[in-house]
């Protein structure tokens, strides 16, 4: 005979174990990671592709188009020497699927993309930019959103690629946009009530980024408004001047109208130049 019970429905307890073990079945979603920010790479589910220097460009300038399907003419310049052909252009992405699956390059009426959308590191910095430009947030989270949008860097951005003009013409916008985010760090400290002073070593990290790039007239004032807070009026004065002899004998321009009145308001103490309590 049956022993009592063997039939019963499954008790509280026992549901529960099953809908335990049931809550584990996770679906795998395949990730493509793509670093601009420095040396480029691509990564599939967290491992870098071993990509050839010609592969590499053409799946980056795929990648660019941000989904947007890339024509066929536009990938045959997508590495110098290549051929120029239809076919040889085939060839080097029917060898390039393989190194990225199990991503899929696909190809549609109006050209190639990879799905599922990679992740791209420049897009999470441009996002934390945003969100540390968005003037009604709290000063704190302004400054937390762009020193984590700098800490994406790894270097200059696609770093090696210089000889390919697309390649270049978006590392100069990447690389830009890094110089306004390094001056909205500055404005955000020198902002604080405490004028910046709970930065150990901003007045030599503000002399090194302006020496870096002299012609940065904004990084120049913000140095020297920095120089002028901690009782270095000299030291000020001499920061304007270098900028403005910089723009002069090396760009054949005068300074704008912003940095001659920082040098008045040098000179004459103006009490606006303080740090705001």
């Amino acid at each position: 005979t049956s022993s009592p019970g063997r039939y019963r429905t499954p008790t509280g307890r026992a549901r529960h174990h099953r809908a335990a073990r049931a809550s584990t079945l996770v679906i795998r979603m395949t990730r493509v990671g793509v670093e601009l920010l420095g040396p480029p790479s691509v990564s599939v589910d967290g491992l870098v592709a071993p990509l050839s220097a010609r592969q590499l460009a053409v799946t980056l300038r795929i990648v660019l188009t941000r989904q947007h399907p890339i024509p066929s003419a536009r990938l045959l310049t997508a590495w110098p020497g290549d051929s120029g052909t239809d076919g040889a252009l085939r060839v080097a992405l029917t060898r390039l699927r393989p190194m990225l699956a199990p991503a899929q390059l696909t190809r549609l009426d109006t050209g190639y993309l990879i799905t599922p959308a990679p992740t791209i590191d420049s897009d999470r910095f441009e996002q934390l930019l945003r969100d540390a430009r968005t003037a009604s947030a709290p000063p704190d989270a302004r400054l937390g959103s762009v020193t984590e949008a700098l800490a994406v860097w790894r270097g200059p951005a696609l770093d090696g690629l210089g000889d390919l003009d697309w390649a270049r013409q978006e590392a100069a916008r990447l690389d830009e946009l890094h110089e306004q985010a390094i001056d909205l760090r500055y404005e955000l400290l020198l902002a604080s009530p405490t004028g910046g002073a709970e930065a150990p070593g901003l007045i030599a990290e503000l002399t090194a980024d302006a020496a870096r790039l002299p012609g940065r007239e904004h990084r120049a004032g913000l140095l020297a408004t920095a120089l002028y807070r901690a009782g270095r009026q000299s030291d000020a004065l001499t920061a304007l001047s270098t900028t403005r002899r910089h723009l002069r004998d090396q760009l054949g321009l005068h300074p704008g109208r912003a940095l001659d009145e920082l040098e008045l308001q040098i000179l004459n103490h103006d009490s606006r130049l303080q740090a705001s309590p």
